[in-house]
């Protein structure tokens, strides 16, 4: 519905959406009883009426090189590990857009890892992006799998996918995590799947199949969310919001699903200009990391003592974070500070 309140409209830029080490909450409601908002400007939708009681997640960036399958996306910054699948998705976040490049591991459940490579990528979103912003994006992928479990020798997979983006909206939007100005982006996606099987090198089946999908984000740069605090996806020929996932909590930085333990680290002063120190509880040698939003290593040392110095008059301003390592122990502590000048 509209209404006669004034709100701001808002644009979505690269620091708005959350970076390396930042986590949220999701929460996915499978069965949403919400109708979908109408377009234009100056919008209020409320979908307070979304139920936490399906399925929840933690959904964030740590390095790409963290991972197995890294080398197959080498123009990948972050990455997104779901341990519970074993598959990795490759990310790469510029100052320009948020692309997906691929995805790695164990995808089908054989107990053998594959990558599945975009070409070129998937384009989750552009910066900035404000009402009436729009991007077209193509891309393809290839997978071939072995055929025992269907009697021939190998399937093939070839995919290509069709995507356009508009916002298409603007206004605020409620949700059960709270009231945000927000800017809406419509993607459509038709994907076409082309199914080949072989057995002693001739084919012996063939399929297409086409899919269209029609999904709605709703952005916001809010500091207390960092990311869309609703997508949903929606049937315009029944008029029906089929799945609903929104954010549930507010950004944190938790490197501990990563394996990272995160323990006493004292950085200051917080915000620096020119210099950081660091202060480290335990004994022993340490390598030290400082990571900038994107995931990119912008300086990197030894530090011999319990304290040291640094200089950080070269780095631009933003959110970065220290990656300490203990050379003996192989312990990871962990901690951001800014960049203010």
């Amino acid at each position: 519905m509209t209404s006669a309140t004034s709100f701001a409209q808002i644009t979505i830029n690269a620091n708005d959406v959350i970076g390396y080490g930042e986590f949220i909450e999701r929460t996915t409601d499978t069965i949403p009883a919400i109708a979908h908002g109408p377009a234009g400007v100056n919008q209020t939708w409320n979908f307070g009426t979304l139920l936490n009681a399906h399925t929840t997640e933690y959904f964030g960036f740590g390095a790409a090189s963290w991972y197995a399958g890294d080398t197959e996306f080498s123009d990948a910054n972050l990455a997104i590990n779901d341990p519970a699948s074993n598959t990795t998705v490759f990310v790469r976040k510029t100052v320009d857009a948020l692309d997906i490049m691929g995805v790695y591991g164990d995808l089908f459940g054989t107990g053998s890892d594959e990558a599945l490579v975009f070409d070129p990528f998937d384009r989750l979103i552009t910066f900035p992006s404000t009402y009436e912003t729009e991007f077209f994006n193509s891309y393809t992928f290839d997978l071939t799998l072995d055929g025992a479990a269907f009697s021939v020798d190998s399937v093939v997979a070839n995919n290509t996918t069709d995507k356009t983006s508009n916002f298409d909206a603007w206004g605020t939007v409620t949700t059960p995590f709270g009231t945000f100005d927000v800017i809406r982006q419509y993607v459509y996606e038709s994907s076409t799947t082309e199914i080949n099987a072989f057995l002693l090198g001739f084919p012996v089946f063939s399929d297409t199949q086409v899919d269209e999908t029609h999904t709605y984000f709703y952005w916001t740069n809010n500091a207390g969310s960092r990311y869309a605090v609703l997508e949903y996806t929606y049937d315009p020929l029944t008029d029906i919001v089929t799945e609903a996932i929104w954010q549930s909590s507010a950004p944190v930085l938790s490197l501990e699903e990563d394996g990272i333990s995160v323990s006493s680290l004292n950085i200051f002063p917080n915000p620096t200009s020119e210099s950081l120190t660091i202060e480290v509880d335990g004994l022993g040698a340490h390598n030290f990391e400082i990571v900038d939003g994107l995931g990119r290593t912008s300086l990197k040392g030894n530090m011999e003592g319990n304290v040291t110095a640094i200089s950080v008059a070269a780095l631009e301003n933003g959110i970065y974070t220290v990656r300490l390592t203990n050379n003996s122990t192989n312990q990871v502590t962990v901690q951001r500070f800014v960049v203010q000048k």
